[in-house]
């Protein structure tokens, strides 16, 4: 049992040891995300929002 709680402290400690994502990495990956949720094949009169223009014309966005 003693082994148990040592290896996972063990875990515990390495794991909070490890460097958190920068603020700049995060923003760059979420617009990534919005704006690549179009498709690479664009069809006439379709349009090409992202996701906090969407949610703004649904009135979903808080």
């Amino acid at each position: 049992m003693k082994k148990n709680l040592i290896i996972l402290l063990a875990i515990f400690f390495f794991q909070s040891c490890s460097e958190a994502p920068t603020y700049n990495a995060s923003i760059n990956m979420i617009k990534k995300v919005e704006t690549g949720l179009t498709t690479p094949v664009y069809i006439e009169e379709d349009s090409i929002w992202t996701i906090k223009e969407r949610m703004e014309y649904y009135g979903a966005l808080m």
